[in-house]
């Protein structure tokens, strides 16, 4: 202590009954060659940290088996982000150890792809302005999975400190992003080939109702295709004409 100036550390001290307590020790060495001895309980302090990481502990635990990832997210009044609580599914969300971001959501931050950052913050701060559910689908490049689909939905609140606290939840919707994607590119071909056949096409359900119309020419129809569809073809049609039809499509159901 002589040779530092000072020195704080935390030991435990025994009762005249025999208990023990624990104590923060602070020592300073003065000019005159004597020391400056402050002992303070830190008893309540220490038992509260115990119930934090308790119940840390137990939030792990509990999310231990839950596929994707469990956070609570803080920003403060300066719009920095920090997580309070990760849960163990940072490691294969993000593929970040969640001791190493909860103080600082930089680094979990910078594994959002370049593209969909700026969205991602953007969307945060409208939440917390609105405390409105925040809801948003981002890509994220990890070093060992490559390039993923994240799906993150919170629930703010404004704390008394001004701060907002988001409870949520990240999974990953890779392979959902990836079926959409497939079925809209289906479905754009088939608009393509349909815009490239230059005759009439007509959809009928079994009953004789219109249910779609494809006419590059909307001068040929009897009517308009607006004014038609959910219209049986007996109102449509001359009833000679619509018998036809009727008559077509209950020998298509006997085939």
């Amino acid at each position: 202590v002589a040779a530092k100036g000072s020195e704080r550390f935390e030991t435990i001290h025994r009762r005249s009954d025999g208990s023990t307590y624990e104590v923060e020790v602070s020592t300073s060495h003065l000019p005159n060659g004597s020391f400056v001895v402050f002992v303070r309980d830190i008893t309540p302090r220490k038992a509260s940290e115990r119930d934090t990481l308790d119940r840390l502990a137990f939030s792990q635990r509990l999310t231990h088996n839950v596929p994707g990832m469990v956070y609570q997210m803080r920003m403060a009044q300066g719009r920095s982000f920090s997580f309070p609580f990760l849960s163990d599914g940072a490691m294969e969300a993000f593929e970040l150890n969640p001791q190493d971001i909860r103080g600082d959501a930089n680094r979990l931050f910078e594994r959002i792809h370049p593209d969909d950052r700026a969205a991602v913050r953007a969307s945060a701060l409208a939440s917390a302005a609105e405390l409105s559910s925040w809801t948003v689908e981002y890509r994220v490049l990890l070093p060992q999975a490559g390039e993923r689909w994240h799906a993150t939905r919170g629930r703010p609140e404004r704390q008394a400190d001004g701060s907002v606290l988001w409870y949520g939840f990240t999974s990953d919707v890779t392979a959902q992003r990836r079926d959409r994607d497939a079925m809209n590119q289906l479905v754009a071909q088939q608009k393509a080939i349909l815009q490239a056949i230059p005759d009439i096409l007509i959809e009928m359900d079994g009953q004789g109702h219109y249910r779609f119309f494809h006419a590059p020419d909307p001068t040929a129809l009897v009517r308009p295709a607006a004014e038609q569809l959910g219209r049986h073809v007996s109102e449509v049609l001359p009833p000679e004409a619509a018998q036809v039809v009727l008559d077509a499509l209950a020998q298509a159901r006997v085939h």
